[in-house]
Formats: C-alpha cells, sequence, structure tokens
C-alpha cells in the first residue's frame, strides 16, 4: 500500500515513464562481459545528453536490454537509436558481421506511482549470466546515467535507503505486478500499457521552437543568426553554434532542420557539440537546460510531456481499477 508521501514525492515527477524493451534478432547474450555493459552504459550516457531525460534502472539479460526510461521532449523512437545504432556498430565489428542486430523496440506506459515496484522488478536476481544497474542503487554515484534519487528517497535518506531498497529488491514485487511487466501488461492496463509511436513533431512547430532558442541564444552568447551561419571558427561563434544545435536536439528540432538553418552538414554540428562537451560539459548542459526552460516559459511548449494531472495520477494510485485507454505498440 503506498503512503501519501510517497504518491506525493511520485507525482513531482514529469514526463512520460516507459518500460522499453529491446530484442536482439540474433541467438546468443546482447551483454556478454564487461566491456559490452561498459558499451551499453556510454549508449545510454549519450542518449540522455543529447535527449533529455532519465534512466531509472536498466536489466541485459540474453538477448533482452530493458530499461525503466523518463522521455523529456524528444520522441522515444529517436532515443532509442542512440543506444541501438552505436552498440549495433560495436558488437558487429566485434563479432565480425553486419546487419541489424536489434528487432522493433517493445515500449510499455507505466504509471509513475509504481516506478520504485519496475525499478525492484527489473533488477531482481538474474538467474544466470547478465547485467543490470543495481549497483546505481547499492553505491548511489558509481553510474553517471542512472537516476537513482527518487527511489531512494522515498525509502528513507543514506545507509538506511540502501538497506530498505536490498529489502525491497530481495522481496521482490507482487506477482500481478510482475506477470504484468513480463506479459507487457496483460491483466494490468491500469499499471502497465502498451505505448504508441510517439509522431515527431511537423515542421511549422519544430521550427517555432528553433526561432525561440535562436533568439535566446543570441541574446545570451552575444551572436546573432549571421554570425552562426557564416564561416567564423572564433569560440564564441562556435560555442553558440553547439548550445543551438544541443537545446534544439533536446527540445525535439530534428537534426537536419537544424543544420538547414546553420548552413553546415549534421556531422559537422555534432563534432562542435562532441568537442564543447569535452572542453565544458556541465556548463553545455547547464546552458543548454537554461535555454529550453526559458523557451518553456514562452509561448512554446514541449512536444508531450506527462497528460495526467497530480489529481489523475493520485486517483489512478489510490483505485487502481480506473479505466485507461490502450493504444499500439511502439515500432521504429
Amino acid at each position: 500500500m503506498m503512503t501519501k508521501r510517497d504518491q506525493a514525492g511520485r507525482e513531482e515527477l514529469s514526463g512520460l515513464l516507459l518500460h522499453v524493451i529491446l530484442r536482439s534478432c540474433r541467438s546468443g547474450d546482447l551483454v556478454r562481459q564487461a566491456a559490452d555493459w561498459q558499451k551499453m552504459i556510454e549508449c545510454m550516457d549519450s542518449m540522455l545528453f543529447w535527449c533529455g531525460g532519465r534512466v531509472f534502472a536498466c536489466r541485459c539479460e540474453a538477448g533482452r536490454v530493458e530499461f525503466a526510461l523518463e522521455v523529456a521532449c524528444v520522441p522515444v523512437a529517436r532515443m532509442l537509436r542512440y543506444v541501438s545504432v552505436p552498440y549495433s556498430l560495436y558488437l558487429n565489428r566485434a563479432d565480425g558481421r553486419r546487419g541489424r542486430v536489434f528487432k522493433p523496440a517493445r515500449v510499455y506506459r507505466v504509471r509513475w506511482a509504481f516506478l520504485s515496484e519496475l525499478v525492484f522488478w527489473l533488477h531482481r536476481a538474474l538467474p544466470g549470466s547478465g547485467w543490470t544497474a543495481d549497483a546505481a542503487y547499492t553505491s548511489p554515484g558509481r553510474s553517471s546515467c542512472i537516476d537513482s534519487q527518487p527511489v531512494l528517497s522515498e525509502l528513507g535518506s543514506g545507509r538506511n535507503a540502501l538497506r530498505e531498497y536490498r529489502r525491497l529488491r530481495a522481496r521482490g514485487v507482487d506477482e500481478e505486478l510482475a506477470q504484468g511487466f513480463a506479459s507487457g501488461g496483460r491483466g494490468t492496463p491500469q499499471i502497465h500499457e502498451r505505448f504508441g509511436p510517439a509522431e515527431e513533431l511537423d515542421r511549422h512547430k519544430q521550427q517555432a521552437i528553433l526561432r525561440a532558442v535562436v533568439a535566446l541564444v543570441a541574446s545570451r552568447e552575444s551572436v546573432d543568426l549571421p554570425q552562426m551561419q557564416g564561416r567564423s571558427r572564433a569560440r564564441p561563434v562556435c560555442q553558440a553554434r553547439a548550445m543551438l544545435t544541443l537545446a534544439c536536439v533536446r527540445f525535439g528540432v530534428s537534426l537536419p532542420l537544424i543544420a538547414e538553418l546553420l548552413n553546415r552538414h549534421e556531422s559537422t554540428l555534432q563534432e562542435s557539440v562532441v568537442r564543447l562537451r569535452a572542453r565544458d560539459p556541465e556548463g553545455l548542459l547547464s546552458a543548454a537546460d537554461a535555454i529550453g526552460a526559458a523557451v518553456r516559459g514562452g509561448s512554446v511548449n514541449p512536444p508531450y510531456a506527462s497528460d495526467e494531472t497530480q489529481e489523475e495520477q493520485r486517483a489512478k494510485a489510490t483505485h487502481p481499477g480506473a479505466a485507461v485507454p490502450n493504444s499500439g505498440e511502439q515500432n521504429r
């Protein structure tokens, strides 16, 4: 039974909470050794850098990789490409093979009220070989891309929270929830339901966001659009281009549209962001987040976020039998 404090803490979270399942086209394990697991962590970190959002749990077992993922503004299909594409290239190079590695993703929406249960289920004991992000909870701070704070903060503070996490993880979730998570929500649609493909923003919406970000970057960095479109390689101009690119991508604008505006190739813009990230990672992310917050505070809203009000979330957590609309499976 959830307490009012549990409900209130979870309702502060925004965006969509998704249970994502990536399945292999091939026989054998997707993540076989420590180097593979490290590569998967790097792919998740890249996804969060470019797309925003949060990862709360991860499980790699046999031919499956599962995430508890919060989506902010970028459509989930685009987010997952930051994991599936580089990891496929890595695995093909390691095995000397070519071709597809992943099947179309399965994506399910989970009620925020059941975040902890999803984390406990994904981090349950492995029957054989495999990897989980459990260490991000038992040794907080070890993983930069797994956000353990929302769950641990509900369990207490300090060592008390770690002890409670270990106890609840060992106890596991109840049978109904476990069956729902394992079967794709069959029998538990009020908790775990299939999530249809989120449409890309139309070009007019993307252009509106792009115009808003251009104005904010020009004001913040004192670099106007003609300078960013020009050939200048001066550090302030390159920094402004990188900030503009990252802020727009994290807000759901496609990279080709940004490249078209700035008269640059897509790879050139990506490289400029990577270079600035290497030089000042915290400063770049802080600037992108500040620009995004300023855009949200204006007339341009995020493409999609959680469509549940706090009252609706509280009602569904208290009365789990409430009717919930269904949608189709996510396919890339």
